[in-house]
C-alpha cells in the first residue's frame, strides 16, 4: 500500500466498486473485485461522482437495501498471493447489512462464517467450498484485528 491515498473508482456500467491493482513497475489499473468478475463486462472505471455505487455487504455480499452499516477498520495487508505476486491489501471502513451487523455487534464472528457460507451457497446453488470457509475465517480474524471502533448505523 502506498502512503498516499488513492481515491476510489467504481465501474461505469454495473456501479460496483473496483479494486486497485498496481503492477510491479508502479502503474495502476482498476478491475472487478472476484464477486463480480463473471459480470459479463470489463471494468469502466470512473470516479464515484460519475454515477451512484450500487453497494454491498462486505461480508455476505448481499446488495445493500435501505439499512447500511459500518465497521471502522483501519488499512491492512491480508497476504501475499504468489501466483500474481500482488499483495492482497484491504482499505477504509466495512460495509455491513441488517442482518450481518449483530452479528458483527455480538462478537459471533463463527455465526458469521456460517451466515456468509448460506448466502453463497444460495447464490451459487452449490455446498460452500472448505477452503472458502478456512478464508474467510482468516480474513475476519484480521479484519478483527484492526478494528477501529463499534459498528453504527450509517445515516
Amino acid at each position: 500500500m502506498s502512503s498516499e491515498t488513492t481515491p476510489p473508482k467504481i465501474c461505469q456500467v454495473c456501479k460496483r466498486a473496483l479494486a486497485r491493482i498496481e503492477a510491479k513497475d508502479g502503474a495502476e489499473s482498476w478491475d472487478h473485485f472476484p464477486q463480480d468478475s463473471l459480470s459479463g463486462h470489463k471494468a469502466v472505471p470512473v470516479d464515484p461522482a460519475g454515477g451512484k455505487l450500487r453497494g454491498r455487504c462486505d461480508f455476505c455480499n448481499a446488495d445493500l437495501q435501505e439499512e447500511l452499516w459500518i465497521l471502522p477498520v483501519a488499512d491492512f495487508l491480508a497476504g501475499h498471493n504468489p501466483e500474481t505476486g500482488r499483495m492482497q491489501a484491504y482499505e477504509g471502513n466495512w460495509s455491513a447489512c441488517s442482518e450481518c451487523a449483530p452479528l458483527i455487534d455480538g462478537n459471533r464472528w463463527s455465526a458469521l462464517v456460517r451466515r456468509v457460507g448460506q448466502v453463497w451457497e444460495e447464490q451459487h446453488g452449490i455446498p460452500v467450498p472448505p477452503n472458502k470457509v478456512t478464508g474467510w475465517g482468516h480474513l475476519y480474524r484480521l479484519v478483527r484485528k484492526n478494528i477501529r471502533g463499534a459498528i453504527y448505523r450509517a445515516e
